[in-house]
């Protein structure tokens, strides 16, 4: 025994298939968090993500982990098409699922942003508008500028090629388990404590 602690990642339906005797030696050997992508709430969304998780299983590893005494920290993707709203929602009440399970449960937030390659998403975000700036002035210019800061999800393009709002700048507050979170219409997440 070194009397440290130690954190680590993996993916959830990997540790889930660990005993019950692998989930106790990791205890007693310091294992305090182990990192894993929860990435969506909806069955449907990690499909287009090429993801095999389910749902369900996220919920099974918090309620694994409080048992052993280890902190999960899930990460997820929020915003995601067809309907990024939508989305927010269903994934925040999911993560109160999740608090309810275990408390100590740590929940890392992304937003999603459009890639080339995510094939059913991207071209779910195409078909709503988004488009990438061709020149180096769309890229920094004011109005792809204004689009991250009002809302990276969904970006349309007008006669001229420029980028344009589709809405305006959102903001949401809920409250998990004694944490104000409150997720802005940028690439931040802040936790605050009550």
């Amino acid at each position: 025994r070194l009397g440290i602690s130690w954190w680590g990642e993996g993916t959830i339906d990997t540790i889930m298939r660990y005993d019950d005797a692998t989930w106790s030696l990791m205890s007693e050997a310091g294992c305090r968090m182990i990192f894993m992508g929860a990435e969506n709430a909806s069955a449907t969304t990690l499909k287009f993500m090429n993801k095999v998780l389910a749902p369900e299983t996220t919920l099974l590893m918090a309620e694994k982990s409080r048992r052993y005494g280890i902190i999960p920290e899930f990460s997820f993707v929020l915003g995601n098409p067809p309907d990024p709203e939508a989305d927010i929602e269903e994934n925040i009440k999911f993560i109160y699922k999740i608090k309810e399970i275990n408390p100590a449960s740590e929940i890392i937030l992304y937003l999603y942003t459009p890639t080339p390659g995510d094939d059913n998403m991207f071209a779910m975000a195409e078909k709503a508008g988004f488009k990438y700036p061709e020149t180096l002035d769309e890229w920094v210019g004011p109005a792809l500028i204004a689009d991250i800061v009002g809302s990276p999800r969904v970006m349309q393009v007008d006669d001229q090629g420029h980028v344009k709002r589709v809405a305006s700048g959102r903001c949401w507050t809920v409250r998990i388990g004694g944490v104000r979170l409150v997720i802005l219409a940028l690439p931040l997440v802040y936790l605050m404590d009550e």
